[in-house]
């Protein structure tokens, strides 16, 4: 001032908040472009990152990876034969006459004989499609080379009866001849009195002369995920019904078979033939038992696929397609923390960051700026 003494400074503050847009998606894909470039790497601009058919939101909604074509949870080791009824360009109702192999190895499953071919069912389970068996005559065969065990046959399919009729088999898959210790196969069966009720409507693996049944009835008129694994050590198989693992016999030989599979029946050597009347969705078969973990990944991604039951079966607060698409399986508990930040898993989830790694963080940025005079 003029007096020479010291004036008052005025110092203004102005602070700027820039915050990162969470809601902007630009392809529409049902992801936000940040998501996609610092968690799931997809691109931003484009809504099917690889480009199979599935949106990368779509795809991260239900468990596949968005970077993958088309391989979902499956995995790839050991897979000797994959059929996907979706892959069939068929009009409905028209006869299957080729089953295409995608699993690589070109093992096709086919049927020369025109009123012996099943026929393709558009939308048959939640929108997609199935091959239906009438019963009767119907039959897929094929060829997958030598295939002793172990193996692991998983299949998703329905039986058109609610209950099994007397003395009777539907046979769903079958590998092998009809010899002892040779063959390995899912069916649903049941038998006349004496052995009573206890046998009516059960699943039923056959592994060679002998079957394996399971305490639980396998009931018609509904979508059910079916695998039998028969392995080298004792109790050398097991059998799980839509991933709930079964009570069976023990049994004391390895099978042995050649290779040879019938989708929709048996063509037994001195019996009747017995046929499926019912439908097939999808079949995986593998050279080796899986491990848990792959076992709950192939269940996993076909429940997911086909909308089969609930959206968090073990009511962890974490959708199961969620753990699939990070854990490969659902046994981490919520309050595990994956990837050693701090965060549990349950939290991971609810902020929308990777619990797989420990520098995915949910960050809000802010920028300030001090001007003064």
């Amino acid at each position: 001032n003029g007096s020479g003494g010291r004036g008052a400074i005025t110092v203004v503050f102005a602070r700027y908040y820039v915050v990162a847009r969470s809601d902007i998606d630009s392809d529409g894909d049902g992801l936000p472009d940040a998501r996609e470039t610092f968690i799931y790497h997809t691109s931003p601009a484009t809504s099917d990152t690889d480009g199979d058919g599935m949106s990368d939101g779509w795809e991260v909604l239900h468990g596949f990876n968005p970077l993958v074509h088309e391989a979902g949870g499956v995995p790839q080791s050991g897979l000797r034969l994959w059929l996907q009824a979706d892959d069939l360009a068929l009009t409905n109702g028209a006869g299957v006459s080729v089953w295409r192999d995608q699993s690589g190895q070109g093992h096709d499953l086919s049927q020369g004989v025109t009123n012996g071919r099943p026929t393709y069912e558009a939308g048959a389970l939640n929108g997609r499609a199935a091959v239906h068996f009438d019963g009767t005559n119907d039959g897929l065969v094929g060829a997958l080379g030598s295939l002793p065990a172990p193996l692991t046959m998983v299949v998703v399919s329905r039986f058109d009866q609610l209950h099994q009729g007397s003395n009777d088999y539907d046979y769903v898959a079958k590998i092998g001849q009809d010899v002892t210790n040779s063959c390995a196969s899912i069916n649903r069966f049941c038998l006349n009195p004496p052995q009573g009720s206890q046998y009516s409507d059960h699943y039923y693996a056959l592994q060679g002369a002998n079957g394996y049944v399971t305490n639980t009835e396998i009931l018609g008129q509904t979508w059910t995920i079916l695998t039998a694994e028969h392995g080298t050590n004792a109790p050398r198989h097991g059998l799980w019904m839509d991933g709930v693992e079964q009570t069976v016999g023990s049994y004391a030989q390895s099978v042995g078979t050649d290779g040879s599979i019938e989708l929709g029946r048996y063509s037994k050597l001195t019996v009747t033939n017995h046929y499926l009347k019912g439908s097939i969705a999808e079949v995986l078969v593998y050279e080796k038992t899986l491990s848990q973990a792959e076992r709950e990944a192939v269940e996993g991604y076909l429940k997911i696929k086909y909308g089969m039951g609930c959206t968090d079966c073990d009511r962890d607060g974490m959708p199961d397609a969620w753990e699939l698409q990070y854990f490969g399986n659902t046994t981490n508990t919520a309050a595990g923390d994956f990837d050693g930040d701090a965060v549990n898993n349950l939290r991971e989830y609810q902020r929308g960051t990777n619990p797989t790694n420990a520098l995915s963080v949910n960050v809000t940025l802010y920028a300030s700026s001090l001007i003064g005079s």
